[in-house]
């Protein structure tokens, strides 16, 4: 029997680190095809203008294998013409929207993708059970449910915890992923006295026109500091994830998803406090695993934190029952030989 083949279209940054979100998840996706024995012809737009090649070779393999499943791993924007192109060419091949972000069904409301070339493809995975329900109320009803993933192969031995609190933040650092805020619950809480109990670690990438206010907030903030780019691929990462006390997540940003932060969170049996946006409670219990704040809300944030600092919260129970979930969201349970056949990558 032929080998399966597919073809997987995004931001893959392939055979060098992930740098952000879609990179990381595309790549989870690439190793998992794989070793489910699929031969993957990467099609790689991250910072395509620096390689204008992949479109030719897009196009190109287009041609060469007109029967090979297409997998769409990006923004849903990023991709729209091509699924334009599919419904008016009538083209019989599979191409597969493995949904990046969470807001696919604002954009389809929204009128922003029409409804009709979502339903005209072989599947939309999303990371969302809401997801799902919304889009049926929209007539898009070949949509499948799957968490988002990485490899968890270790999780660390979590110690008990004393002395001053430390709280880390891991995304893309710009105001949407609610930094500001941040800020404005340390300047709160250290007017109330507590800026020698606590302080907080912030980590990745900086947005160009962002870096001289968050370099500024970091000044100002004695309790703060920026740790660059945390490598989150060695035990021993982890293990330093786990010495935090809770993770901040207070997003707005418009097409958050299924973070895989939180999974990295699990993993460190970090509670996360986040906002109440998008799918983030669907992945968070309040009280269990997370702590609710509302969204654009710094005093709620600033009391959250406080509830950590002076012990209201029994963090020892919440830390275990984080990483006890950790393991749903293992890659090689979730993204299997079985799976693939029934999304259409591998022949049944």
């Amino acid at each position: 029997m032929a080998k399966a083949r597919a073809m997987l279209l995004g931001w893959v940054n392939y055979g060098h680190q992930a740098q952000c979100g879609e990179t990381v998840k595309n790549q989870y996706i690439l190793d998992r095809l794989r070793k489910c024995g699929v031969d993957v012809i990467v099609l790689d737009f991250y910072r395509w203008k620096r390689h204008p090649w992949v479109i030719l070779k897009f196009f190109g393999s287009l041609l060469a294998y007109p029967h090979t499943p297409l997998i769409l791993s990006t923004a849903p924007k990023n991709v729209y013409f091509m699924m334009k192109w599919h419904n008016w060419l009538h083209s019989s091949r599979k191409v597969i929207h493995w949904v990046i972000g969470g807001n696919l069904h604002q954009l389809v409301r929204r009128g922003e993708i029409g409804a009709k070339y979502i339903k005209d493809l072989h599947i939309n995975i999303v990371e969302s059970p809401e997801m799902v329900d919304w889009l049926a109320e929209d007539g898009v009803t070949n949509t499948r449910y799957l968490a988002n993933f990485k490899p968890i192969p270790y999780k660390p031995v979590l110690k008990p915890q004393a002395g001053k609190k430390r709280f880390v933040f891991i995304s893309r650092i710009k105001p949407e992923k609610g930094v500001d805020y941040i800020f404005e619950a340390m300047r709160q809480l250290n007017i109330e006295g507590y800026q020698d109990q606590y302080e907080v670690d912030l980590f990745g990438r900086i947005d160009e026109d962002y870096k001289d206010i968050f370099f500024n907030h970091v000044k100002a903030v004695h309790n703060a500091r920026y740790g660059g780019f945390l490598d989150l691929s060695s035990p021993a990462s982890y293990d330093a994830l786990s010495e935090y006390t809770a993770m901040l997540f207070p997003t707005y940003w418009k097409s958050e998803g299924f973070s895989g932060i939180f999974i990295d969170a699990f993993i460190a049996g970090l509670p996360i406090i986040a906002s109440d946006w998008n799918h983030n409670f669907e992945i968070l219990t309040e009280g269990e695993t997370g702590i609710k704040i509302p969204p654009h809300d710094p005093k709620a944030l600033a009391e959250a934190m406080r509830s950590v600092i002076t012990g209201d919260k029994d963090l020892e129970a919440m830390r275990a029952l984080c990483q006890s979930q950790a393991d749903a969201y293992d890659s090689n349970l979730l993204v299997t030989p079985h799976l693939l056949q029934e999304i259409g990558i591998i022949n049944k």
